[in-house]
């Protein structure tokens, strides 16, 4: 993606995570609420975006390994992402368990398919199966099973299934501690300090938004602060009968935007696009914005001049497609334009900064939502 990582993921350490967690995953997976559905040699299709997201590595770890036959793994390998999802368009009814983008389910897939899909599982890893599950449950037969999972944590976490969307820690394979919200460590800080309130899995509560720390075993982190944000939904799982506390993906606390995990962009990124193609501006604000099945990239922007609004879109669109690679694959296999401008009026950064107490900045990425009403309150 020509974004360097600072940590390079163990594939031995990914196989024995998979190893340990991976059937459990599977019969989850497959859980419709009352029983586990699961039958050996079942198809499961995958299509997920490659680059530097652990999906990507996590297939490549899998098709390296000898074919176990507990599940007939499906399309090729080397296909296209466009052509899988043509693929299982042809094929869906063959296909008994699914991991894709949300956005190719309801956006690609559906509108296409003359007939009801009957899957025994639908997993993803978009935040969007949250709040589109019961959209999901419509179209597929199936509730979302949602996980999470980075380079650094690889997949720690199985599926709740009382609460759709959502995820709890497989104790099997992480040790996770979290830091609450409002202390949350931002990448200006190489490390955390003894006054640094921590708190262990047994003490979240319901409602609260954390930062997670990670230890996962069969790696070389430990206690690896991580730029997400996850809230916590509940204290237990009723139908699992387990009482691990059930996280949701809340946002990242860092000033990187990612949309679809298909591309991750930063503040310098953007400022270097806005540059590129001459816009003169005062300040601006990106957020990730959910639209449907759809994630993108809103750009509040207040100019110096006056600027035809979609020539603007249109800009910043193209040098996108330029600059980024995972930009452009987005737009072409997800079929959109992920990208969306509001043009704010003269003076609304000014106001915003005298309203706000203190020494008062502007987060450009990921704009708490508080502040960013108080920002489009000026408007």
């Amino acid at each position: 993606m020509g974004k360097p990582k600072t940590f390079l993921l163990p594939k031995s350490g990914l196989w024995a995570s998979i190893q340990k967690s991976g059937m459990t995953f599977m019969f989850l997976c497959t859980h419709d609420g009352e029983n586990i559905t699961y039958e050996i040699g079942d198809t499961v299709y995958e299509n997920m975006p490659g680059g530097q997201f652990i999906s990507a590595f996590y297939h490549d770890v899998i098709n390296e390994r000898v074919d176990t036959g507990w599940v007939t793994q499906v399309p090729d390998v080397n296909i296209a992402f466009q052509d899988k999802i043509e693929y299982f368009i042809e094929h869906h009814n063959e296909i008994n368990v699914a991991y894709m983008t949300v956005t190719s389910l309801i956006d690609q897939v559906h509108p296409k398919l003359k007939e009801a899909i009957n899957l025994k599982g639908f997993i993803t890893q978009d935040r969007s199966a949250y709040v589109l599950k019961d959209k999901i449950k419509e179209i597929t037969g199936s509730y979302p099973k949602t996980i999470f999972g980075a380079t650094e944590t690889m997949f720690g976490t199985l599926p709740s299934i009382e609460y759709p969307g959502c995820f709890f820690f497989d104790w099997r394979v992480i040790y996770t501690e979290f830091i609450p919200e409002e202390h949350a460590i931002h990448n200006d800080r190489v490390t955390s300090i003894a006054t640094d309130p921590i708190v262990p899995m047994t003490e979240v509560e319901v409602g609260q938004v954390y930062q997670l720390i990670a230890t996962p075993f069969g790696n070389d982190l430990i206690r690896y602060v991580m730029p997400d944000l996850l809230e916590c939904i509940a204290k237990e799982d009723k139908i699992l009968d387990t009482s691990i506390p059930v996280f949701k993906y809340y946002s990242r606390c860092d000033n990187l935007l990612v949309l679809q995990n298909f591309t991750r962009i930063n503040e310098d990124e953007l400022i270097d696009v806005l540059n590129s193609v001459g816009v003169e501006y005062i300040d601006f604000v990106a957020n990730r914005e959910l639209d449907g099945s759809r994630e993108y990239l809103k750009l509040y922007i207040e100019l110096r001049e006056e600027t035809d609004k979609t020539e603007l879109l249109s800009k910043i669109h193209e040098q996108l497609i330029h600059y980024d690679k995972d930009w452009r694959d987005l737009c072409s296999m997800l079929e959109y334009e992920p990208l969306k401008i509001q043009v704010l009026p003269r003076g609304a950064f000014k106001q915003y900064l005298q309203r706000k107490s203190g020494v008062p900045k502007i987060s450009r990425i990921n704009m708490k939502e508080n502040n960013l009403k108080l920002l489009l309150d000026q408007t």
